[in-house]
């Protein structure tokens, strides 16, 4: 039985240090998104639902346990339990059920991980050498050892623009277990673009993506930023991007798609592309993006600035790529969770009703907490969903420290699951809480713990 993994991270530190993979026992497994929401360096994808596919799910033809991550100074694949660490993966390690890797250079990180239909782990992220970061991929075997099959024995890092940064963010796993990388890369006037990369499962560059299995592009303007954060596919095979771009005075959500032979969809907005303000005139950051796959319809999840605080913001757009109207009157929307305090998602998933569910964090006052919304497809607030459509909740053991939700996964229950981190004196621990459909914690996960529906872990040391 292919297990399911959560993606979890230490955060002491951005964008240094190797990633750690880590494989446990359990019978509660869960996958999900663990991501930091931070403009420049933050990044969120969705986990599927029943009819969704987004952010680093795996995509047709693969399992049903999907995977995504945010990179740091140390970060671990697990699959949350209570139980110790599945000595059987990596049993030869120094630390059996954990594995560490250092892609081709001085230093990498892992940003993003898929599993194919075969039961690898494909880790996307950035290996850094040559003074300069490069696109990074792995691959693992179910138990634990690098798949010496794909790549350069199990490993492949390349340049997106010869001689410039490129930054892996996310991954999805298409057809005959093809990886597709998206991030952002700088061009030759030094500006940030959007940049796709698709290997075939032997970790080759697949030559009828793009051009030589490459694609970058800007979304508004090739002296304009914009950045890659989240990539999906729909039903028809095409591959969607979200993240964010600056239109000269803010920043926006951003949101793109190719077709399979990797260029931009020009039935899509008829450019391939759109950006746009949620709050006209404030700056706007799109973190995650899935898509409905019942009609190919997108929604893309982030924060937006009303002129005070920062809020939950959301967005849906059509099939082709024009925001739908049917979605809350103007196919945009932006709330708090607390009145009048600091939120942001970063993480967005489609239940099997076809509602939408945020998870990020909020503001309450004192400390930085666990924050969930869910919508009607129509925009309006589930008020099945904890009465107000809104929760929000401490960490078990950390009640007294700041929490951030950073990922969201929907399970076979319609359980809406959100992971993140929690901080306490010793540093950052991995953390994951568990709500029931009504919208209140779910007190059967984790039961003995302090806070229960929540857990907290560490990985090595």
């Amino acid at each position: 039985m292919l297990k399911k993994y959560f993606y979890g991270l230490l955060m002491s530190g951005l964008f240094f240090g190797d990633g750690i993979y880590a494989n446990l026992t359990t019978p509660q497994s869960v996958a999900l998104q663990n991501a930091l929401a931070h403009k420049n360096s933050g990044i969120s994808k969705s986990v599927n639902g029943p009819t969704s596919n987004g952010g680093n799910n795996v995509a047709k033809g693969t399992p049903a346990s999907s995977i995504v991550s945010r990179a740091a100074k140390d970060s671990a694949l697990i699959d949350l339990n209570q139980n110790p660490l599945d000595t059987s993966f990596n049993s030869r390690g120094i630390e059996p059920g954990t594995n560490v890797v250092n892609v081709d250079g001085d230093y990498s990180w892992a940003q993003s991980v898929a599993i194919d239909s075969q039961g690898r782990a494909i880790l996307v992220g950035t290996s850094m050498y040559d003074s300069l970061g490069h696109f990074a991929v792995a691959r693992f075997l179910s138990d634990g050892a690098l798949d010496t099959n794909f790549g350069n024995s199990g490993m492949k890092s390349f340049s997106m623009v010869t001689g410039k940064n490129s930054y892996a963010m996310s991954v999805v796993i298409g057809l005959d277990d093809a990886i597709i990388v998206a991030g952002t890369t700088r061009n030759v006037s030094n500006m940030n673009q959007f940049a796709i990369a698709k290997l075939t499962s032997a970790g080759d560059f697949d030559n009828t993506f793009g051009t030589d299995g490459i694609y970058s592009f800007s979304i508004i303007a090739s002296n304009k930023h914009c950045e890659a954060l989240s990539v999906g596919i729909d039903s028809d095979g095409k591959i969607i991007v979200g993240g964010y771009a600056y239109n000269g005075s803010k920043y926006q959500f951003a949101v793109a798609r190719l077709t399979a032979a990797g260029v931009l969809d020009t039935t899509f907005n008829s450019t391939g592309v759109n950006h746009f303000s949620i709050i006209s005139g404030q700056e706007s950051n799109a973190f995650a993006v899935v898509i409905d796959l019942s009609d190919n319809s997108i929604v893309l999840g982030g924060s937006a600035y009303d002129g005070l605080k920062n809020n939950f913001a959301v967005a849906r757009l059509t099939p082709s790529g024009e925001l739908d109207t049917n979605f809350n009157g103007t196919g945009v929307s932006h709330f708090d969770i607390i009145s009048g305090q600091e939120s942001g998602a970063v993480g967005v998933a489609i239940d099997s009703d076809r509602k939408i569910v945020l998870a990020g964090y909020t503001y309450d006052g004192l400390l930085n907490r666990f924050a969930v919304a869910k919508l009607n497809a129509d925009g309006t607030f589930d008020t099945s969903f904890n009465e107000t459509g809104k929760a929000y909740t401490a960490i078990d053991n950390f009640i007294g420290f700041d929490s951030v939700a950073s990922g969201v996964a929907i399970d076979v229950n319609n359980n809406v699951v959100i992971g993140g981190y929690t901080y306490e004196p010793s540093g950052y621990q991995t953390a994951v809480a568990r709500f029931t459909p009504s919208g209140v914690l779910d007190r059967s996960f984790n039961g003995s713990g302090s806070q229960p529906g929540t857990a907290v872990t560490t990985i090595n040391g």
